[in-house]
């Protein structure tokens, strides 16, 4: 018998961490991607929209993953450091897609004049 018996409840709350994530990540690329294409916000919102998981859908996957992980006794063993990784790399994932926003953000905003460059050392003496 596994030392940690699955908890159904923490299964499914780790995918649904886990969907939710994914989920969003798409919907920003497909929203990028789409604005950068076409310039059009509306459609770029309308194919983000299209694709993204409804709530009904992230939770019917997160019960049965649930349900699955119990009959099966799947990472039963190593639930807790199973789960712990999936937790960690989402909210790893969401800061970098974060600071990924930002960069964007802060080059779209940025003066689109460059600084003139330095003059050459043996100049500077003149």
């Amino acid at each position: 018998m596994d030392p940690y018996p699955v908890d159904p409840l923490l299964v499914k709350r780790t995918i649904k961490t886990l969907l939710k994530v994914v989920d969003g990540y798409t919907c920003r690329r497909i929203y990028g991607t789409t604005l950068r294409i076409t310039a059009d916000d509306n459609l770029a919102a309308s194919f983000a929209a299209e694709v993204g998981l409804t709530e009904e859908e992230s939770t019917l996957i997160s019960d049965l993953s649930a349900v699955l992980a119990q009959k099966y006794q799947l990472a039963g063993t190593y639930a807790p450091e199973i789960l712990l990784g999936v937790c960690v790399a989402g909210y790893g994932t969401r800061c970098y897609m974060m600071l990924q926003k930002l960069d964007e953000l802060e080059a779209k905003l940025a003066p689109k004049e460059k600084a003139a460059p330095a003059p050459p050392a043996d100049q500077k003496a003149a």
